[in-house]
């Protein structure tokens, strides 16, 4: 009898716990311990997370659809110090509301910026009025500036005794990287 009350006791205590994991890649709240007694699994998926644009994070049974704009949280939605979190179990196991606080948590430190959509491709301006251009055809040619006149009986400029310019580069700025979703941005919908 001591046994089966053993027993029933620790299934209890083991039931309570919950920790963040993933599962087939994406976050999730688990229930139980990770690993497993005599090959038997002690713990489940309690809770699916998904995060808005907004970083809010949002619990779901298993079975029940996500609200529209909460995509479903991937382990490679977060940097890898919150997927070594979360893929390492380095999140300490404890009650619902404490593992709910981590997940916040992680969605606030960890999460990848959301990936920012492609501008729209710009048009072309329309040809101004009565230019007659052929679309693909070179644009005419504009007059450049005239010379500026010179005073008369004033010395002509000496380009060797003129002193040299030093042209300083314009600033450079490097583009940004190109954002890819997993490595330095997230999809939001």
């Amino acid at each position: 009898m001591a046994v089966v009350v053993g027993l029933v006791v620790g299934y209890k205590m083991i039931r309570s716990n919950y920790y963040v994991g993933a599962d087939n890649g994406n976050v999730v709240i688990m229930r139980g311990l990770p690993g497993s007694v005599l090959g038997y699994s002690i713990q489940d998926v309690d809770q699916l997370v998904c995060v808005d644009s907004h970083n809010k994070v949002t619990l779901m049974r298993p079975g029940a659809g996500f609200p529209s704009g909460c995509k479903q949280l991937a382990v490679a939605d977060l940097q890898q110090t919150g997927r070594d979190k979360v893929n390492n179990g380095l999140l300490p196991p404890g009650g619902f509301d404490s593992t709910r606080g981590q997940l916040e948590k992680l969605a606030a430190t960890d999460l990848l910026p959301v990936c920012a959509k492609p501008a729209p491709p710009v048009a072309p301006p329309p040809p101004a009025e009565g230019s007659t251009a052929v679309p693909g055809s070179p644009a005419p040619a504009t007059p450049g500036p005239s010379p500026a006149p010179t005073t008369p009986g004033a010395p002509a400029p000496n380009p060797t005794n003129a002193p040299a310019h030093s042209e300083q580069p314009a600033p450079t700025t490097a583009a940004p990287a190109p954002q890819t979703p997993g490595e330095n941005c997230r999809k939001a919908d």
